[in-house]
């Protein structure tokens, strides 16, 4: 488990910080939800649940978005607007699947999915916070 966690670690590394702030964001922001859903959700297992789940489908569109944009560049300017399209297809599908899967959770779970779905935009805008107080500290390196 030690090496699989270093790996990982040497890997966002290696990527692109803004891509890493983001997913730090994420997380954060995912902790936090699920922190206050345990205070105010009428059904509290489900409203966790969803949100782990739209908060790590969060986390697996930055990396789908961030690979997709670094592949876009090796294509020409037509088929490059045809890979960006087809992978936002596959990002936009994923979030459905995910919301229809969160429907059997009830409305708590749904709320959860949902909040962590859309915990990318709040992320982005703290990305700057993030890595100036955060992501330094980790990886021990700045912009």
């Amino acid at each position: 488990m030690k090496h699989l966690k270093s790996n990982w670690m040497s890997n966002l590394k290696t990527q692109n910080e803004a891509l890493a702030d983001l997913i730090l964001g994420i997380l954060i922001f995912g902790i936090l939800v699920v922190f206050v859903g345990l205070f105010v959700a009428p059904d509290k297992a489900a409203f966790v649940l969803g949100a782990v789940l739209g908060t790590a489908t969060s986390v697996i569109r930055a990396v789908h978005m961030a690979v997709t944009l670094d592949r876009q560049l090796d294509y020409g300017e037509k088929d490059a607007r045809a890979y960006a399209a087809r992978n936002y297809g596959i990002r936009y599908l994923i979030m459905i699947a995910v919301l229809l899967v969160s429907t059997r959770l009830g409305v708590s779970g749904m709320a959860g999915a949902v909040i962590g779905l859309f915990s990318m935009k709040p992320a982005a805008i703290l990305s700057p916070q993030i890595h100036k107080y955060i992501y330094t500290r980790i990886f021990g390196k700045g912009r």
